[in-house]
């Protein structure tokens, strides 16, 4: 599914039915994690880690645009008794996953376990974000346009 601006995206997210039951406050990241992966990019603004620049700037678009509870790296979604996906993104009280994926060149383990998962779900419930959807979600108030500021920049 592709979706030609972030504001497509958001209206897609909050025509999906809400699951009834679903509780929780809007605008706060809960994250899981894996505290045994070397997570890279801190956000000073949620402070909490990411593994890249493109989850963090989502993360922290999503929580000060968005009005749905998000959770980073939380649900894992069963392919088969041996494998799993665990998207970067749940938003829990719609029941919809976003992953996020730079470069997919020559990982075809990656790209079958989503569309497998895919499979699982439904298109229009886990949906990619590639690469080239960055520039939506990148904060516009940076001093210092294109450069990376250290591992802590917010």
């Amino acid at each position: 599914m592709l979706f030609c601006s972030e504001l497509c995206l958001r209206s897609h997210v909050k025509e999906m039915r809400e699951i009834s039951g679903w509780n929780a406050a809007a605008g706060d990241l809960r994250a899981a994690g894996d505290p045994g992966f070397p997570f890279q990019v801190y956000s000073g603004r949620l402070r909490k880690y990411f593994r890249s620049h493109f989850e963090k700037e989502f993360a922290e678009f999503v929580v000060q645009h968005w009005s749905e509870p998000v959770f980073y790296e939380h649900q894992a979604i069963s392919i088969d008794a041996e494998r799993q996906l665990i998207p970067d993104f749940w938003f829990p009280r719609r029941s919809v996953w976003i992953e996020l994926k730079g470069s997919w060149y020559g990982d075809v383990r990656s790209k079958m376990k989503f569309l497998e998962a895919q499979g699982i779900v439904g298109p229009e419930r886990l949906i990619l974000l590639p690469y080239e959807c960055r520039k939506w979600f990148a904060r516009q108030d940076r001093t210092k346009k294109g450069k990376n500021r250290g591992r802590h920049a917010q």
